[in-house]
């Protein structure tokens, strides 16, 4: 859409010459952020190859006592106590701004950052908008709204990820039945 919008404002040679200039950019960028994949790719399989296939991983958990853990409790401690959990809430307020100030963007839309400042409170403020705008505005909106239940229900999902793991960090925490490896020894 605004490709077409793009046509309509400026003369036929410099729409191509725009276009390939896009272009050009476009294949620069995508081709360094592959050669950094590439590169962590070969850096990984290397670390994997030079490691003696006898020596076993370091496992980050470290049971110093005698009763053995689960495989959920393991993988509740491998972060560590200290480990920060990302937020589970969705920030829509924040969302919302980020999308408008996207939007302004790609339409080319300024304004002077005092502009709503000189206005009356309850007065209302008109942007005229074409229709070809209105339309994009409409695709804007109808992708963040797929974000948006993408993310809720991403963020659903790990809130009861995390509610499982805090339970069984509770659980341990509470277990008086846990010995220790070394009880008979005197410190």
């Amino acid at each position: 859409m605004l490709d077409e919008e793009l046509k309509q404002i400026v003369s036929g040679i410099i729409y191509v010459r725009l276009r390939s200039i896009a272009e050009i950019i476009v294949n620069r960028k995508t081709e360094s952020i592959e050669i950094g994949h590439r590169n962590k790719i070969i850096g990984l399989r290397a670390d994997k190859c030079n490691r003696v296939p006898t020596q076993p991983m370091l496992d980050p958990v470290t049971n110093l006592s005698i009763y053995n853990l689960t495989y959920d409790e393991h993988t509740a401690l491998i972060n560590g106590l200290n480990h920060v959990y990302p937020s589970t809430r969705f920030d829509q307020s924040k969302f919302i701004c980020n999308i408008e100030y996207f939007y302004s963007r790609l339409i080319n839309f300024r304004t002077s950052y005092r502009h709503y400042e000189s206005k009356h409170a309850s007065e209302i403020v008109r942007h005229e908008l074409t229709s070809l705008q209105l339309g994009v505005a409409a695709e804007v909106r109808e992708a963040a709204n797929s974000y948006r239940k993408v993310a809720d229900s991403e963020l659903k999902r790990t809130v009861m990820q995390n509610r499982k793991t805090f339970g069984i960090l509770r659980s341990l925490a509470k277990n008086k039945d846990i010995p220790c490896k070394n009880k008979s020894r005197k410190i």
